[in-house]
């Protein structure tokens, strides 16, 4: 093989193996992300900090060494995965990345903070210019995190129970929704407090309701038969000698004669 065949299978070899790099490169994505971490899932010092998850979704693991987060598009070096290090993420494997702003804590804790009001994550190659895979995530409550739903990654939710390097689940697509469910969450014991006492409340005004029903009732009954009975009521004396009152007017008598 002359020189110049060989220089031809060189260059085939290395542009195979840039696009199997960028290939691999693409299989990484940003799956998670919490910008405020109050109680949900502590660092190695038990600090509450901001994090986002990546994940590999390729067949291959991957090192992630020599690349670089950023939260600001116009500076994709903000911080870099250590050159000198490897961060292998395994086929379906997660990493999780404190964005405490707080790098001497440990090699996955970065120089820049998530905001609860939203910005945008970036990932990008060695090279400090291509992009791997970038997010702008919006407002996000305190210990709810932002990611991609189960079976529909493209699709981005709420998720009241955050999924730190597990598998994500359905989540909610609406903030609203997920304002009040966390409410209700956050908030269960009062809440159920209050729909005991509500239903004590309704069955002792319906208990009320059905006595004073059935008194009223035999009030009109007991009454109803004094006014219409054909009889009349009986009056008895202390000698048990009993008399007959009648209801029947003077005019309405055969006799007609008025006692």
């Amino acid at each position: 093989m002359d020189l110049k065949n060989k220089n031809i299978v060189f260059i085939i070899l290395i542009v195979v193996f840039l696009i199997n790099f960028r290939a691999g490169a693409q299989d990484i994505i940003i799956n998670e992300i919490m910008s405020s971490n109050q109680e949900t899932i502590k660092d190695e010092d038990s600090d509450f900090n901001d994090w986002l998850e990546l994940k590999n979704v390729g067949e291959e693991e991957l090192n992630l060494s020599g690349y670089y987060l950023s939260d600001k598009t116009d500076k994709l070096t903000s911080w870099q995965f250590d050159p000198n290090k490897d961060f292998i993420i395994p086929p379906g494997g997660y990493l999780l990345i404190w964005a405490d702003e707080e790098p001497g804590e440990g090699k996955l804790h970065t120089n820049f903070k998530l905001s609860s009001s939203g910005e945008m994550i970036i990932l990008t190659e060695p090279d400090g210019v291509s992009i791997v895979n970038q997010v702008k995530f919006p407002q996000i409550m305190t210990d709810v995190s932002f990611g991609r739903k189960l079976n529909k990654p493209s699709k981005w939710v709420y998720f009241i129970s955050p999924t730190p390097e597990r598998k994500n689940n359905l989540g909610i697509s609406s903030y609203y929704w997920t304002e009040k469910i966390k409410f209700l969450a956050e908030n269960k014991i009062i809440i159920s407090l209050f729909l005991i006492s509500f239903f004590i409340i309704l069955v002792l005004l319906f208990s009320y309701y059905k006595t004073n029903k059935k008194l009223e009732f035999s009030k009109i009954k007991y009454k109803n038969l004094f006014e219409e009975s054909p009889i009349g009521l009986m009056r008895c004396d202390r000698m048990k000698v009993c008399s007959q009152t009648s209801r029947a007017s003077p005019e309405e008598r055969e006799d007609g004669i008025e006692f």
